[in-house]
Protein backbone atom coordinates (compact mmCIF):
# COMPACT_ATOMS: atom_id res chain seq x y z
CA UNK A 1 0.00 0.00 0.00
CA UNK A 2 1.60 3.60 -0.84
CA UNK A 3 -1.22 5.56 0.34
CA UNK A 4 -4.37 5.46 2.57
CA UNK A 5 -7.53 7.80 2.70
CA UNK A 6 -8.99 8.21 5.58
CA UNK A 7 -13.12 8.74 4.76
CA UNK A 8 -14.44 7.98 7.88
CA UNK A 9 -13.96 7.23 11.46
CA UNK A 10 -17.26 6.63 13.57
CA UNK A 11 -19.73 8.82 12.68
CA UNK A 12 -17.78 11.54 11.51
CA UNK A 13 -17.25 11.48 7.38
CA UNK A 14 -14.68 12.99 5.62
CA UNK A 15 -17.48 15.42 3.96
CA UNK A 16 -17.33 16.66 7.62
CA UNK A 17 -14.10 17.63 7.81
CA UNK A 18 -12.20 20.83 7.09
CA UNK A 19 -8.73 21.61 5.63
CA UNK A 20 -5.39 22.98 7.77
CA UNK A 21 -6.36 26.46 6.70
CA UNK A 22 -9.60 26.47 7.56
CA UNK A 23 -8.90 25.22 10.97
CA UNK A 24 -6.29 27.81 11.20
CA UNK A 25 -8.99 30.70 10.10
CA UNK A 26 -11.41 29.09 13.05
CA UNK A 27 -13.79 28.03 10.04
CA UNK A 28 -14.60 24.65 11.66
CA UNK A 29 -17.41 23.33 14.02
CA UNK A 30 -16.15 21.21 17.15
CA UNK A 31 -18.54 18.22 18.02
CA UNK A 32 -20.17 17.81 20.98
CA UNK A 33 -18.91 14.47 23.08
CA UNK A 34 -22.91 13.08 22.15
CA UNK A 35 -22.45 13.41 18.33
CA UNK A 36 -19.27 11.93 18.70
CA UNK A 37 -19.87 8.75 20.60
CA UNK A 38 -21.85 5.76 18.99
CA UNK A 39 -23.61 4.93 22.30
CA UNK A 40 -26.32 5.28 23.98
CA UNK A 41 -27.21 8.48 26.39
CA UNK A 42 -28.82 7.92 29.32
CA UNK A 43 -30.42 11.18 31.53
CA UNK A 44 -30.68 10.06 35.31
CA UNK A 45 -32.41 11.19 38.61
CA UNK A 46 -30.34 12.97 40.93
CA UNK A 47 -30.19 9.63 43.05
CA UNK A 48 -28.65 7.71 40.12
CA UNK A 49 -26.34 11.03 39.64
CA UNK A 50 -24.68 10.68 43.38
CA UNK A 51 -24.24 6.78 42.81
CA UNK A 52 -22.60 7.84 39.48
CA UNK A 53 -20.39 10.83 40.77
CA UNK A 54 -19.11 8.57 43.77
CA UNK A 55 -18.57 5.17 40.78
CA UNK A 56 -20.45 3.06 42.14
CA UNK A 57 -21.81 0.00 40.41
CA UNK A 58 -25.12 -0.06 38.78
CA UNK A 59 -27.48 -2.76 37.52
CA UNK A 60 -27.88 -3.49 34.12
CA UNK A 61 -31.44 -2.42 33.93
CA UNK A 62 -30.96 -0.42 30.31
CA UNK A 63 -30.04 -3.83 28.53
CA UNK A 64 -26.89 -1.97 27.50
CA UNK A 65 -24.21 -4.28 25.75
CA UNK A 66 -20.96 -2.61 25.69
CA UNK A 67 -20.65 1.28 26.91
CA UNK A 68 -23.04 4.10 27.59
CA UNK A 69 -23.16 7.92 28.69
CA UNK A 70 -24.46 9.08 32.01
CA UNK A 71 -26.14 12.32 31.66
CA UNK A 72 -27.58 14.61 34.71
CA UNK A 73 -31.22 16.07 34.54
CA UNK A 74 -29.49 19.48 33.93
CA UNK A 75 -27.62 18.13 30.79
CA UNK A 76 -24.04 17.70 32.39
CA UNK A 77 -22.03 14.70 31.33
CA UNK A 78 -21.57 12.15 34.78
CA UNK A 79 -19.29 9.60 32.74
CA UNK A 80 -19.09 6.14 30.76
CA UNK A 81 -19.73 2.97 32.17
CA UNK A 82 -19.28 -0.02 30.78
CA UNK A 83 -21.04 -3.68 30.96
CA UNK A 84 -19.29 -6.29 33.30
CA UNK A 85 -21.00 -9.05 33.25
CA UNK A 86 -24.71 -8.18 34.64
CA UNK A 87 -23.83 -4.93 36.28
CA UNK A 88 -22.36 -1.23 35.03
CA UNK A 89 -19.13 -0.11 35.94
CA UNK A 90 -17.51 2.99 35.67
CA UNK A 91 -15.17 3.51 32.17
CA UNK A 92 -14.76 7.28 32.35
CA UNK A 93 -16.14 9.47 34.88
CA UNK A 94 -16.14 13.30 34.27
CA UNK A 95 -16.71 13.97 38.77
Amino acid sequence: MTSLIRTKQGSTSIEESCTLEEFKQGKFKLKSIEEVLDMPIIVVDSDLEFRIKNGQKLHNNWGIVDKVLFKSEDNKLLGIYEVEENHLRVWKNFY
